[in-house]
């Protein structure tokens, strides 16, 4: 070992290529600075201890060696962010909430429903009970007259059958008209459209009463005078229902339904005293049925119009004028019935006897007696 350590003493210094040691570098310190991540949103911050069970969220994946963290690593306090439920709003009650615009439109009719009065319900139900009187009716009158031809007078029967429906028809046209007034969804009561159907129907009446009678082309004239009157009085009667128009117009078109009613009255009354002694007695019956109800009925419409206009009352109006076209009709019918359920004799009006005729000129002398033998 000695010798050895001789030996390389003694060997003579390597000169290298390198003509001199670099100072050694001082290492230099890098620091790297995280990426700026977005600021999040407030966030509820949870701590808990690594020792604690990690939510599945959370779990670490799959591969990675729990055991290579360092234990003061281990010790240290996870900061875990867990995003936080925004709470339900609490929602005011009913009644603290602010109303809503258009909400007191929506549920105005249903309060107004719920105080429906009595009364009210009465005057709907006895319109209805018009309209299925009349529709009933008029298919009996129908089927009597197809059916029984041999037994009735089957074509003013049939005719005045079809009048009862087409009546039914029209009331079942204004139900829904009768039905919103009533639970307050229009503001006017439907008497215009109630009179100016019967402006219609009055002069289609009096036809059918005209050929149930069988008469003339000079009586039937009188008949169309009574029907421009019925089409006068029911024209007034709807434009007095108008509550848009003034006070003094509808005051002088209800003055001007008393002067039509008076005026078909009288006419009637006329016809019934030139048509009463000629007639059958099962025709008469029944045309003197016809006319002291009409008399009747159309002398109370006025009445009741003017009630409706000066008392602005025109719900029980219309209560009363169901009762009044119910009562009429009624009695119509029952004079038709009367008129055309026999057939004994096919002519509705009697003939009148013949008159002798007169010779005209001097009377002839009477033959002079015979004498008698002495």
């Amino acid at each position: 070992m000695a010798e050895k350590a001789v030996l390389v003493d003694k060997l003579p210094p390597v000169k290298s290529n390198v003509a001199s040691t670099p100072p050694p570098v001082e290492p230099k310190s890098v620091t790297v600075e995280p990426k700026s991540a977005p600021i999040p949103e407030p966030v509820e911050i949870e701590t808990m201890s690594i020792n604690d069970p990690v939510p599945p969220a959370f779990q670490l994946a799959a591969g990675v060696d729990r055991s290579s963290t360092n234990k003061k690593a281990q010790e240290k306090e996870v900061v875990i962010e867990k995003p936080v439920k925004p709470e339900p709003e609490i929602l005011l009650a009913d009644a603290q909430q602010p109303p809503i615009e258009g909400e007191a439109l929506t549920k105005e009719p249903e309060t107004q429903e719920a105080s429906i009065s009595g009364f009210q319900n009465v005057t709907y139900y006895t319109f209805i009970l018009n309209l299925l009187v009349f529709g009933f009716v008029g298919i009996f009158f129908l089927s009597r007259g197809l059916n029984k031809k041999a037994d009735v007078r089957h074509r003013p029967m049939i005719n005045y059958g079809i009048f009862l429906l087409v009546l039914a028809f029209v009331y079942y046209y204004m139900k829904g008209a009768f039905a919103s007034y009533l639970w307050g969804e229009i503001d006017s009561a439907p008497l215009a459209v109630r009179s100016l159907s019967w402006m219609i129907l009055a002069p289609v009446l009096f036809l059918l009463i005209a050929n149930l009678l069988r008469t003339g082309k000079a009586e039937q004239k009188r008949f169309l005078i009574i029907s421009g009157l019925a089409v006068l009085l029911f024209g007034s009667i709807a434009i007095s229902a108008v509550h848009d128009i003034g006070q003094g117009i509808r005051i002088t078109f209800t003055i001007l339904s008393f002067i039509a009613s008076i005026g078909a009255c009288f006419l009637l009354f006329l016809a019934y005293r030139d048509f009463s002694e000629d007639l059958n007695p099962h025709v008469a019956k029944g045309f003197t049925i016809i006319v002291g109800v009409i008399a009747g009925g159309w002398f109370l419409y006025p009445w009741l119009n003017a009630a409706s206009v000066f008392f602005n009352a025109p719900s029980v109006f219309l209560f009363l004028l169901n009762f009044v076209d119910l009562g009429l009709m009624a009695g119509v019918t029952y004079g038709v019935y009367e008129s055309t359920a026999k057939v004994s004799e096919n002519i509705a009006v009697k003939p009148k006897a013949p008159v002798a005729m007169k010779p005209q000129g001097p009377k002839p002398k009477a033959p002079p007696a015979p004498r008698k033998a002495s």
